[in-house]
């Protein structure tokens, strides 16, 4: 089994400070990482698909500042992935859905 290499952890102690950034930008409430996730969730921000990575990243983000559990080299690479591809939906893919539907809704207003 591969174990934590100082890569992997410090990738483990960048995602709680990316999710908290994340979280403050969206204007989530609460006392806490899990909170505001929560909060984002509740509100709309992200669905359920994005919240259950968020957690996953929270538990591994918690694990690398505690030294609960060591972070296995594989794990490493996904975890910035899965931050990657959050903050692009978020930042990106969300923004890119609204102009696409209001491009559309205003196309099919102007036809009638």
């Amino acid at each position: 089994m591969l174990r934590a290499s100082s890569r992997a952890n410090r990738v483990g102690h960048h995602v709680p400070p990316t999710l908290e950034t994340m979280c403050g930008e969206n204007g989530a409430k609460g006392k806490d990482l899990a909170a505001h996730l929560q909060w984002l969730v509740d509100n709309g921000v992200i669905d359920k698909n994005l919240h259950d990575w968020a957690t996953e990243l929270r538990f591994l983000g918690n694990d690398a500042a505690h030294e609960l559990d060591p972070i296995e080299r594989q794990d490493a690479p996904d975890a910035s992935e899965l931050v990657d591809a959050t903050l692009n939906y978020l930042y990106t893919y969300r923004r890119s859905f609204e102009d696409f539907k209001r491009r559309r809704s205003q196309r099919k207003h102007v036809g009638k």
